[in-house]
């Protein structure tokens, strides 16, 4: 059981079936905290991609409420009716989830596949309203949701001290475990409850990229990284680049994004 998104304050998630994969196997993830969390992503894109350019766009405010991913079907590049599927999904959730649109991420993983089910996704979005938990189950849901053929799951846990503040965070990162499968998009998801704004956060990772060539590494999929921070901590708000709270934090988030990177 994967539980390392527990503990981690200011969010609920869940994994549920959508239809997508045989058997009512879960495929599709909600991940929801209570007010727009602080947000940053990276994303890295083999070929240009409508849906993971939408992506891009909702990260831009560094706000962040609510994150839809299905997997199963990846579909990155489908021309207008890709795009149209996202933005359909980034409506429903913000109905279902009573979030901002501009608030809202919707990802698509796995398989490469030529149609997107996109009835099937939003009956699942809208299946999902109340059902959101900070559970050790929720978050073994919300992983095993991401797995899929070719694609395994890792869970990883980390915390530090700011202020004499137990600092949580908790990542689901995919793993290719068969190459022969044309996968489109894999993810890797960030939650914790550190004091920061987003703008600082997406410095932090925009720094890791650039000066770590570990992260320039040849890959046939798209990645996507994005790290939601809740801001629930209570500790100084990390505002600037500057200063031990600072130079703490970013270090354990470095500390994360390699284990992520060189374990998956």
């Amino acid at each position: 059981m994967i539980t390392d998104l527990l503990h981690i304050k200011g969010f609920s998630y869940h994994g549920f079936s959508s239809g997508l994969k045989e058997d009512h196997q879960l495929d599709l993830v909600i991940i929801h905290s209570d007010h727009p969390s602080e947000a940053a992503c990276l994303v890295k894109k083999i070929k240009n991609s409508e849906p993971l350019e939408i992506v891009e766009r909702q990260f831009e405010n560094h706000k962040i409420q609510t994150v839809v991913i299905n997997s199963s079907n990846s579909n990155t590049n489908t021309g207008e009716l890709g795009t149209q599927s996202v933005h359909k999904e980034i409506q429903r959730a913000a109905l279902t989830f009573q979030a901002n649109e501009a608030h809202v991420a919707a990802l698509n993983t796995g398989a490469i596949k030529e149609n997107f089910p996109i009835t099937e996704v939003l009956n699942g979005i809208s299946f999902a309203m109340g059902q959101l938990k900070s559970t050790s189950e929720s978050s073994d849901t919300t992983a095993r949701a991401l797995a899929d053929d070719g694609i395994s799951i890792k869970g990883y846990s980390a915390q530090m001290m700011l202020d004499k503040e137990v600092i949580r965070f908790g990542a689901i990162a995919q793993h290719i475990t068969n190459q022969k499968i044309p996968i489109g998009t894999i993810v890797k998801v960030i939650l914790t409850d550190l004091n920061i704004e987003g703008q600082i956060l997406q410095d932090i990772l925009n720094d890791i990229a650039f000066n770590d060539d570990s992260t320039q590494k040849k890959s046939n999929v798209n990645e996507v990284m994005m790290i939601l921070a809740s801001s629930k901590a209570k500790h100084k708000k990390i505002t600037q680049k500057t200063g031990d709270i600072f130079d703490q934090a970013s270090a354990k988030i470095r500390e994360l994004y390699h284990m992520l990177l060189y374990h998956t």
